[in-house]
C-alpha cells in the first residue's frame, strides 16, 4: 500500500473558511466526500491543521492502492 505525507500552507486569513469547509465535509457532504476518495483509490486519509510561527499549515497523510 502506497502512502504520501505532505504539508499545504494555509493562506493568511483563510483558516476560518478552511475550518468551515472541513465541517461541511464531515457533516452534510460526508457521503459525497467518502465516495470521492473511493474513486481516487484513497483508503485512509488524515488531515490535521497545525498552527506554526510561520503560519497555519495542513498536514496531510494519504494511503491508497
Amino acid at each position: 500500500m502506497a502512502s504520501k505525507t505532505f504539508l499545504i500552507p494555509v493562506p493568511a486569513g483563510k483558516t476560518e473558511a478552511l475550518k468551515a469547509a472541513f465541517a461541511e465535509m464531515a457533516g452534510s457532504r460526508e457521503n459525497q466526500c467518502v465516495a470521492n476518495r473511493g474513486v481516487m483509490g484513497v483508503t485512509r486519509e488524515y488531515v490535521s491543521l497545525q498552527h506554526t510561527a510561520a503560519g497555519d499549515v495542513l498536514l496531510v497523510y494519504l494511503e491508497g492502492d
